[in-house]
């Protein structure tokens, strides 16, 4: 069976506004004649564009809000409520595409649905390619505590980081990112995983933003970029420019930053936060640290954990509950310089920590030599030939925060 077999997928597809209207598009809404406004037929035509690649391609529909508080605060010239909706309501109304609309007073997070219908993306030849246009959309976003993006405030530090998402953008889109293997459909990149599990990612998916969490101090990591999404050994098989790569990470990033708060020396070269579980256990022992790190309170990282133990054992809950307790008394027994920061949800703002040290490997980096690393949150992949300078960079933005913490300490 070749990976480019047709996929089986409850998923919906995201609205992606990034194409470059297709002459198909722009042909087939001249003949329809729907009388829309400049900007509402631009629109129009990106979307008509995305649905027939869509249509070629995994043929999934394509989720669209049309709820205006979805849209607050999005930066895009085309990506706004009152331009989207008119333009989905136009195309459905000519029946050029298929609109399933979400019922009233439904679920939030549950989104309306469009599509090609068949006799139209059947007219309609095969797409061979299609270019990315990379100067809108949003380059930071503040959600709240539901998810949906909130208004914010255009302060320095924000335009700042507009700026850092603008020069990312247009450093990406310039490179020829490649991953070994790895088959095309259009702009979508199929692998598989050593036991044959498929990986789809959409090449155009270049465009990193920084997003954070109901306030400026908690998240902001880079997030919709392809190679995110690459299991790592498809990252390993990445080529940028035809140059072979290397990924370099940050060894136990988060339990670093946190002994640095607590005033605490650590070396995670020589020191290990996870060993309280003895090493075939290492892989519990690091779930159940992430958990304590991440977890909103002591009860919910109990719950999480002993439901890790559930899975992986099989045990009843009963069981699973105890285990949780002595594994949760074994981290902090080992780590007790930063047990206080168990259960308190220090992950969010040591997301905003590591995603400024992130900003501060990757724009200097580009600035000086010409690439921008592939950022994966505490990891980077750059040149092989790269690799010395990175790990240089990396070093030196760590040593920074960690200096930082411990004089705040």
């Amino acid at each position: 069976m070749s990976i480019l077999d047709p996929i089986k997928s409850d998923r919906d597809a995201p609205l992606i506004l990034r194409y470059r209207a297709e002459p198909v598009a722009v042909t087939l809404l001249d003949a329809a004649g729907l009388g829309l406004p400049k900007n509402q037929l631009r629109v129009a035509e990106r979307i008509l564009t995305a649905l027939w690649l869509e249509f070629h391609g995994l043929g999934r529909a394509t989720s669209v809000s049309l709820r205006k508080e979805h849209y607050a605060n999005r930066f895009g010239p085309l990506y706004k409520y009152a331009p989207i909706k008119a333009a989905v309501e136009a195309l459905a109304q000519a029946g050029l595409i298929a609109l399933n609309k979400t019922p009233p007073g439904s679920n939030r997070k549950r989104q309306s649905t469009i599509w090609l219908p068949e006799d139209v993306g059947r007219a309609l030849p095969t797409p061979e390619g299609v270019a990315v246009d990379v100067s809108h959309d949003d380059w930071v976003v503040l959600r709240d505590e539901k998810g949906d993006p909130m208004p914010f405030r255009r302060t320095e530090d924000v335009s700042r980081m507009e700026r850092d998402g603008r020069r990312l953008r247009e450093a990406y889109a310039e490179m020829r990112i490649e991953v070994g293997g790895a088959e095309r459909l259009g702009a979508l990149i199929i692998g598989a995983t050593a036991s044959g599990n498929r990986v789809v990612v959409n090449d155009l998916d270049r465009a990193p933003c920084r997003i954070f969490n109901e306030d400026w101090k908690y998240g902001g990591r880079f997030y919709r970029v392809f190679w995110q999404q690459l299991p790592k050994p498809l990252r390993a098989q990445v080529r940028i420019d035809g140059e072979q790569t290397v990924e370099e990470d940050f060894p136990q990033l988060h339990p670093t930053l946190l002994y640095a708060k607590a005033g605490k020396p650590y070396d995670p070269l020589t020191q290990d936060v996870y060993s309280f579980a003895g090493d075939e256990a290492r892989p519990l022992a690091k779930k159940v640290l992430n958990t304590l790190i991440n977890a909103p309170s002591p009860k919910s990282a109990l719950g999480a954990i002993a439901r890790e133990v559930v899975q992986r054992s099989g045990v009843d809950q009963t069981a699973a509950l105890k285990a949780a307790r002595d594994l949760i008394k074994g981290a902090k027994k080992h780590n007790s310089a930063i047990a206080p920061f168990f259960g308190t949800g220090a992950g969010r703002w040591l997301q905003r920590l590591d995603s400024d040290i992130a900003r501060t490997v990757t724009i200097p980096f580009l600035k000086q030599h010409g690439v921008a690393p592939l950022g994966v949150h505490d990891s980077f992949i750059v040149p092989a030939r790269l690799q010395g300078v990175l790990q240089e960079a990396m070093h030196a933005a760590l040593d920074s925060a960690i200096a930082d913490l411990r004089r705040a300490a």
